[in-house]
Parts: C-alpha cells; sequence; structure tokens
C-alpha cells in the first residue's frame, strides 16, 4: 500500500497538485521518511505559488519540527523572508 500512496503523492506533486499530495500523504498515513517535507516544499518553491509555500510550511512545522531545526534550512530562511 505505501509503495502505491507514494507514487500517487508523486504523481501529484508532478500535476503541481502540492496541498492534495499532503493531504493525500498525511490521510493515508505516510511516513515523512518516505515523502520528506522537503519535496513538498521544493515543489513549492519551484512553482512559485507562495500561498502554497506558506500553507506547507506552517503544517510541516507543527507536524515535523525536527527537519527545520537545520541552522541552514533554506525553506525556514525563504519563510521567514516573505511572511514574517
Amino acid at each position: 500500500m505505501e509503495n502505491s500512496t507514494d507514487e500517487i503523492c508523486e504523481i501529484l506533486l508532478s500535476k503541481k497538485k502540492l496541498l492534495a499530495s499532503a493531504k493525500y500523504a498525511d490521510k493515508n498515513g505516510l511516513d515523512a521518511s518516505v515523502m520528506p517535507p522537503r519535496k513538498f516544499l521544493e515543489a513549492a518553491l519551484e512553482s512559485g505559488d507562495q500561498d502554497a509555500f506558506y500553507n506547507l510550511y506552517t503544517w510541516f512545522s507543527e507536524a515535523h519540527p525536527q527537519f527545520f531545526k537545520k541552522a541552514d534550512c533554506k525553506y525556514r530562511r525563504h519563510f521567514e523572508e516573505h511572511f514574517k
């Protein structure tokens, strides 16, 4: 099941359905080691969709705060530069 779930998430990401992909991953209990926050946040940056980036960042920062503790976290820097 997990294999098809991460494939569906990848397909949604490739179609720029960023929030739908994150919701699908969450609903199906996809582990962050399989689909890390980085994949979603990178897709949001590449798309230029600042609303999607904001929503994904805030959700992942609550769901996976350990991901953002690195001092060189470019996603945290982007968030702080554009939304604070």
